[in-house]
């Protein structure tokens, strides 16, 4: 019954997906969720091969590999100019923010990757709904 009752609805998940930009959380998930995200391709990763040395470095090296795996996105190389310095207080939300809704738009195929796999509000219930199935 645990289970049923936390099943991820698919019109629940779609729904979240057709928000816009400004309804989603995005910005705020991604610097939280790039430390553990992979990217692989036909079963290979690709991505993270080496630890990096700050979030900004993940997030722009995510968005290089994507660029390049995608063969369409801006050029994510100057994606770091887009935060000010780390180690003097950075503000990486503003500046996913303003990249994803500034640069590459509400239309983009990473936006769209973006949402469906670093919004919160659809990873969660389906972590939740598989640690669940694993312990019933």
């Amino acid at each position: 019954k645990i289970l049923d009752d936390n099943v991820p609805k698919l019109e629940e998940v779609k729904k979240k997906l057709d928000r816009s930009l400004s309804q989603c959380s995005i910005h705020a998930d991604v610097p939280r969720l790039v430390g553990k995200m992979n990217i692989l391709r036909e079963g290979v990763l690709v991505w993270p091969l080496t630890p990096a040395k700050s979030c900004v470095e993940d997030i722009t090296t995510m968005f290089e590999v994507l660029e390049r795996l995608l063969k369409h996105l801006p050029t994510a190389s100057s994606f770091s100019r887009y935060f000010f310095n780390e180690t003097e207080g950075s503000d990486i939300q503003h500046g996913v923010q303003y990249y994803v809704q500034t640069i590459l738009g509400e239309a983009d195929t990473l936006t769209h990757l973006l949402k469906a796999n670093c919004s919160q509000g659809i990873v969660a219930p389906v972590w939740v709904w598989i640690k669940l199935s694993l312990l019933a």
